[in-house]
């Protein structure tokens, strides 16, 4: 059984008797103008794929405080509706009313494989996304594997690092990462935020991929030891970037590809068929709410970096991902033949 057929079979209960179907489309409105109006003083519903806490929840509910002044509605609301890797969340955000009073955002992950909802995810309304999301594999212990070279050594036990769900955006990285550089690492599922963080520092596991943010002070404190990074933008400490290690062109792309993709960082859309024009107030809205001089120095207080792009760019980028989510899906049955041998 392959591993999204796995995590469907875990996510059953919680989806039974929901219909996957895309919602129908709805008239595009003629005038920007009345779908301004349109938002004055409603409510909005801002979905969030994971429980409170940790980077999805945090982005969600800055922009959430900010959004309205920018907007017109009365408040935005921050629906958390987690499980199954955010596909919860994700077939919620689908199957919502396309009226731009419900919005969503979900693990990037979910970008870069053939979700078992068969959800199109270039049909989605994109409004934007609020952060680049640089990578840091981080290992804790003083011995090996303390360089990148342990992580491809075949010759001891292979190295357990700790990621999130199956469909997490750290464990696809990952597994495409170990495939292409030939690693001998096994991941251990169900880790996410300072959980993972958690079990790294202590010598549960060997490693992990994670966020920047959540790791950078654990770094400079020398806690931790960086072996690679993958993004945008470049660390402020020393350490090298996974395309210094590719030897071959395949390498050299996955890890072209992978950096690029850590750009779609906090992504947030609205369901499919929004008309254009209320969808352009959504986008223009949100930007300018990522602009707001109050709302850019809250998140730096937070340690929370906004690079903020208009969702036209993002939908853009989205575009160009099939390649990319070939590639998992060519891993991901590397990865169950492995498992199966």
């Amino acid at each position: 059984m392959g591993f999204l057929q796995r995590i469907m079979t875990a996510a059953a209960p919680l989806l039974c008797g929901l219909a996957c179907t895309l919602p129908n489309g709805q008239a595009q409105a003629a005038d920007p103008q009345l779908d301004a109006d349109f938002f004055a003083g409603k409510r909005l519903t801002y979905i969030v794929g994971t429980a409170p806490g940790g980077g999805y929840d945090n982005y969600a509910r800055l922009i959430a405080k900010y959004l309205p002044r920018h907007l017109g509605i009365r408040a935005a609301f921050v629906r958390n509706v987690p499980g199954a890797s955010h596909l919860i969340g994700l077939h919620a955000l689908v199957n919502a009313e396309p009226d731009g009073l419900t919005i969503g955002t979900f693990n990037t992950g979910l970008l870069m494989s053939s979700n078992p909802l068969s959800i199109d995810l270039r049909e989605l309304s994109w409004i934007g996304k609020a952060a680049s999301e640089t990578r840091i594999f981080v290992v804790a212990k003083k011995e090996p594997p303390n360089e990148f070279e342990d992580l491809r050594r075949h010759d001891h036990q292979a190295a357990l690092y700790a990621t999130s769900g199956l469909l997490g955006a750290s464990h696809l990285q990952m597994m495409l990462i170990g495939q292409a550089f030939q690693m001998h690492i096994r991941p251990v599922h169900g880790f996410s935020g300072s959980e993972t963080l958690m079990v790294v520092l202590r010598g549960d596991v060997m490693g992990s991929l994670m966020s920047l943010t959540r790791v950078e002070a654990a770094i400079m404190a020398g806690k931790l030891t960086p072996l690679f990074y993958l993004g945008h933008p470049r660390p402020k400490f020393p350490v090298p970037s996974l395309a210094t290690f590719a030897e071959t062109d395949a390498q050299r792309a996955l890890a072209k590809q992978l950096s690029s993709m850590t750009e779609l960082g906090r992504l947030t859309a609205a369901p499919p068929d929004l008309g254009p024009d209320r969808l352009n107030t959504l986008r223009n809205a949100y930007f300018d709410t990522l602009s707001d001089p109050e709302l850019l120095a809250e998140a730096e207080r937070l340690n929370m970096p906004i690079d903020a792009w208009h969702g036209s760019k993002v939908e853009h980028e989205i575009a160009t991902l099939p390649q990319l989510a070939e590639i998992a899906q060519s891993a991901e049955k590397s990865a169950n033949m492995d498992l199966n041998r």
